[in-house]
């Protein structure tokens, strides 16, 4: 039968490694910040025996009363055994170390992206009284809440359309939207942050990046695409922000191209296109694309484009699966052509 949960024993786990370092600090700092790293422990899992953790285990505080063993990866070890029928011995001897801590240890496991509810050691750590914190991309609301929080502890005022397109631009990266306000703090210099700041410094970059996604894919560039695919989808962005991020800037591509066969003026053009207000290198960039990608694959990748888009509205494909299969037909059909 599972223990009552104890506030010695936890696991950190989940998709946002942001907030399971900020959750491990939080954890770490919590029974006596007053000897600092000399009461604290941190241990790999990687190569970790159970007769090593439970020496950290069992030692005894310097001059304090508390003290913090912290194990990463430990559990990402057993993920191949989370199908097996019985629990691996070596998971026994780690739970029986961790039933052999002293009072005065606090044991904080450390994990990434594990599935907790089918991973063995993860399980002996619940049944052992393990307090759970899985740490889940933030929603949208969330993300929100987290931006002025952040804002305000660090001594910066933004505005709620400025948090709104700094989420749509950053998507659920807790890193990177981090080092995004710091950068925005930097350049408000005490000033409210506004829409056009975060235009200015944060779409400017991202809106680059699909430019240059959608130039990969235009071109056949399977491998650059399937990476800049990967960055992306690990930075937390949504598939429907990537999605449509896509479909966005294909249309404004191929509209750009039309108008430059036709020789517009390239100021009625960005007008036309929605890039006016956009930093002139933007601009300059999405005319290279446009020029470079011929009318007939224009065509071809609206196309791609529909099918895929009907596809998940319709249930009949999962959205990341159909955001990969999607990217690998747009880039390699090329490669085939």
């Amino acid at each position: 039968m599972p223990k009552t949960p104890s506030s010695r024993i936890h696991l950190v786990f989940g998709r946002d490694d942001y907030r399971i370092a900020e959750t491990v600090r939080e954890l770490a700092d919590a029974p006596d910040a007053a000897m600092g790293d000399l009461n604290r422990t941190v241990l790999e899992g990687e190569k970790l025996s159970p007769g090593e953790l439970q020496g950290h285990l069992q030692a005894v505080p310097f001059m304090a009363d508390s003290r913090t063993v912290i194990v990463r990866g430990l559990a990402a070890r057993f993920e191949t055994a989370s199908r097996a029928a019985k629990r691996p011995p070596e998971v026994t001897g780690f739970l029986e170390a961790v039933a052999s801590a002293s009072p005065a240890t606090t044991a904080i496991f450390a994990e990434g992206d594990i599935r907790a509810a089918r991973n063995p050691l993860a399980i002996g750590l619940k049944e052992a009284g393990a307090v759970l914190h899985e740490c889940r991309y933030l929603n949208e609301q969330q993300l929100a809440n987290w931006v002025r929080e952040y804002a305000s502890a660090h001594g910066m005022q933004i505005s709620q359309r400025a948090v709104q397109d700094l989420i749509a631009a950053v998507g659920a990266n807790l890193w990177v939207m981090s080092l995004e306000l710091d950068k925005l703090g930097l350049y408000a210099d005490g000033r409210m942050v506004q829409p056009s700041d975060v235009q200015q410094l944060v779409t400017a970059d991202r809106e680059q990046n699909i430019f240059a996604l959608v130039d990969d894919i235009a071109a056949g560039r399977g491998q650059r695409v399937m990476l800049q695919l990967g960055e992306m989808l690990d930075e937390g962005q949504s598939v429907f922000t990537i999605l449509a991020h896509i479909q966005n800037k294909i249309r404004q591509l191929w509209l750009l191209h039309g108008m430059a066969a036709d020789n517009v003026p390239t100021g009625l053009m960005q007008n036309r296109a929605g890039l006016a207000g956009r930093p002139e290198f933007v601009v300059r960039q999405a005319l290279d694309v446009a020029r470079r990608i011929p009318e007939s694959r224009f065509r071809e990748m609206h196309r791609l484009l529909l099918e895929a888009d009907e596809l998940v509205k319709t249930g009949k494909r999962e959205p990341r699966l159909a955001l990969e299969l999607l990217t690998l037909d747009l880039a390699f059909r090329k490669e085939r052509e």
